[in-house]
């Protein structure tokens, strides 16, 4: 299998980018993951104070290997971010579980539980 040219959805992470709260940080980051090569499709943010904002930034990317070398070129090319953890959603969604099954009658003793199983 060969690996893709262009960021593919099959390859999508979130970035977790602690900086500086100082204006022009935000597009100085979207402008360093594009020339990095990455395809961002979500940003959220997680916290801000007076000193630092911290954002979870989504991606499209290669592989697995062009997700780290996004989050190397962002750390050489802005001084103060700090990378933090890189995940791929879809396996978070997964964690604990995906499906849930639960009574459409309450059960709170026994026999209600004899009664309807």
């Amino acid at each position: 299998m060969t690996t893709p040219q262009h960021p593919v959805v099959a390859f999508t992470v979130t970035i977790r980018l602690h900086y500086p709260n100082q204006v022009g940080m935000l597009g100085k980051v979207t402008t360093a993951i594009g020339d990095a090569g990455g395809d961002i499709t979500g940003v959220d943010l997680v916290e801000i104070n007076r000193g630092r904002i911290t954002r979870d930034v989504t991606l499209n990317v290669r592989d697995i290997q062009h997700a780290q070398e996004v989050g190397k070129y962002l750390r050489k090319a802005i001084p103060g971010v700090r990378i933090g953890p890189i995940s791929d959603p879809t396996f978070l969604a997964h964690l604990g579980g995906k499906i849930e099954i639960a009574s459409r009658v309450p059960v709170k003793t026994r026999r209600d539980l004899s009664m309807v199983y």
